[in-house]
């Protein structure tokens, strides 16, 4: 039987506990509240440095191969990530392994050496010039439309950093970021798997007794959907497809409609018989390679809608992409397609309580900006919901005000301008509802 029990430690610090006895693996998370939109123009990619750093060893674990002894003699391997909003450090264990994993995890996060600076920086030079062309600009397609999108907002930024700001930054500016933000108000842990709560409880209790209590920080200036119509960014490359990305203004995560938001992504794209995968792909034949995402944090969130096409097919493969999503505005959902996304979603939510590592990814960041509810309270919000809740979203978001449209590879100015008309007439309609949440 699944069990859920949320403790706050003396110093600030949030942890959910999540026990499903069938399992035989066990899953840890520790979310820190600082990412790449907390950094000025002078601190661009520390907090990815900070994390790179944290791995290079600890008090109690003062190398890179001690530290990473622990996680891999326990069955695991550590993985840090740094994000736009926060910082995540996620590691698998055997359950009978949890105590040394969570006490090396809290010593790493807690008293981190910050040694080999240098070698640390030679190591994120080589990881930031993945998108990096010769000329030295960024050639990942969803770099360039967060920076068209959000405009001088911190949250345009890459997220790793700049190469030439990094080669600057020195162990005092780590220990100042960590100093300021790896404390117990601005954390919050989540650890899944069969272990006894009590005995999951009482670990935490020992290995994080230590965290600096330090405070929550307050949040960041509210970033704002710079195009205010459709634009389109082009960018030449000699390539024999076009990556095209088609970028609206969505709904934060923590807002009231968000639940029917994910719904009608799932009506949109989430199989083979959905939407966008008919229109675009098994009817017409205009695309191989269609995806679609949400990338949504607790004060903004957009929607993506990917794809990889032939120059000739280009423009009829936007437009057939425009008209799936005007037909939805126009027409609603049909109830049979509700119930088969709706009920999708809830199986997911179901298919996670069979495995420790989805439950702490279910619950991950947002234990850092909103209480932890349950999977039972996100199921029933599910299905709570109706066919209206979605065409009301659906027709506040897919507006053209609502739209960027970034598009490389080898492009002709006629085209672009083809899709950029495409987009003018799309959808209009005023707002339905509040999009910022109270």
């Amino acid at each position: 039987m699944f069990m859920q029990r949320n403790i706050t430690l003396k110093n600030g610090l949030h942890a959910t506990l999540l026990q499903q006895p069938h399992l035989h693996s066990c899953a840890i998370g520790a979310y820190i509240r600082v990412g790449s939109r907390d950094e000025s123009p002078e601190q661009w990619g520390l907090t990815h440095l900070l994390e790179h750093m944290l791995y290079r060893g600890s008090r109690d674990y003062p190398s890179t191969a001690t530290l990473a002894a622990v996680f891999e003699g326990s069955g695991g391997a550590l993985d840090g990530a740094t994000w736009r909003d926060h910082t995540s450090f996620t590691v698998n264990c055997h359950p009978t392994r949890i105590a040394p994993v969570l006490s090396a995890l809290a010593d790493m996060l807690i008293t981190p050496r910050f040694v080999e600076i240098d070698i640390e920086k030679h190591v994120l030079d080589e990881e930031l010039a993945s998108d990096i062309d010769e000329d030295g600009h960024d050639i990942d397609i969803t770099n360039i439309s967060r920076k068209a999108v959000w405009g001088e907002d911190p949250m345009a930024r890459r997220v790793g950093g700049s190469s030439d700001v990094i080669r600057k930054l020195t162990v005092h500016d780590l220990r100042a970021h960590h100093g300021r933000y790896y404390v117990g108000h601005n954390m919050a842990l989540c650890i899944a798997g069969p272990c006894d709560l009590d005995s999951l409880e009482t670990l935490v209790h020992h290995a994080f007794h230590g965290l600096p209590a330090g405070c929550t920080q307050p949040a960041p200036t509210l970033p704002v959907f710079a195009p205010k119509g459709p634009v389109l960014t082009r960018k030449h490359e000699d390539t024999g497809q076009l990556e095209i990305l088609l970028t609206f203004d969505a709904l934060p995560d923590t807002h009231p409609m968000f639940p029917a938001m994910r719904v009608l992504t799932s009506v949109l794209d989430d199989g083979l018989s959905t939407r966008l995968q008919q229109a675009v792909c098994d009817r017409t034949g205009l695309v191989y390679d269609l995806t679609s995402g949400l990338d949504c944090y607790p004060d903004a969130g957009l929607y993506d809608i990917a794809l990889r096409v032939m120059p000739k097919r280009a423009i009829a493969a936007v437009q057939a992409t425009l008209e799936s999503l005007h037909t939805l505005c126009r027409d609603g959902i049909s109830q049979a397609e509700f119930e088969q996304a709706r009920q999708q979603c809830l199986y997911e939510l179901e298919f996670r309580m069979d495995s420790a590592s989805d439950l702490v990814d279910t619950f991950g960041a947002g234990l850092l900006y909103a209480a932890p509810g349950s999977l039972a309270d996100r199921m029933a919000t599910l299905r709570a919901l109706t066919p209206n809740d979605l065409l009301t979203v659906a027709r506040s978001v897919f507006q053209s005000r609502n739209v960027h449209a970034t598009v490389m590879g080898p492009i002709r100015k006629t085209q672009a301008l083809k899709i950029k008309q495409l987009l003018e007439p799309f959808h209009a309609q005023p707002e339905l509802f509040d999009r910022q949440v109270a």
